[in-house]
């Protein structure tokens, strides 16, 4: 898990739900699933930059300013975990 957790399993989720098009009650269980997955990132994430630890990732193979740069904060990792806990509540 890292920082780029809040960006992929969405992603996934919503490729995995697109194979099971056909179903449903799949849909749901899949979405459930990938819900309740990007809940608990977000958590790890969260407790990870509690003490004011910045996590950071650049893409791209390019150094910065060029690359691009996921940062991790306290603010961005409560605001990812406030979405995450509404969307699955919401899916509930």
């Amino acid at each position: 898990m890292g920082v780029l957790s809040p960006l992929l399993v969405p992603l996934a989720t919503a490729l995995a739900a697109l194979l099971v098009y056909r179903r449903p009650g799949w849909q749901r269980g899949v979405s459930l699933v990938g819900s309740v997955v990007l809940l608990l990132c977000t958590l790890w994430l969260t407790s990870e930059v509690a003490g004011g630890r910045r996590l950071s990732v650049v893409l791209g193979g390019w150094p910065l300013p060029y690359g691009i740069e996921f940062v991790a904060d306290r603010l961005s990792a409560v605001m990812v975990l406030v979405t995450a806990l509404l969307g699955t509540v919401t899916l509930v």
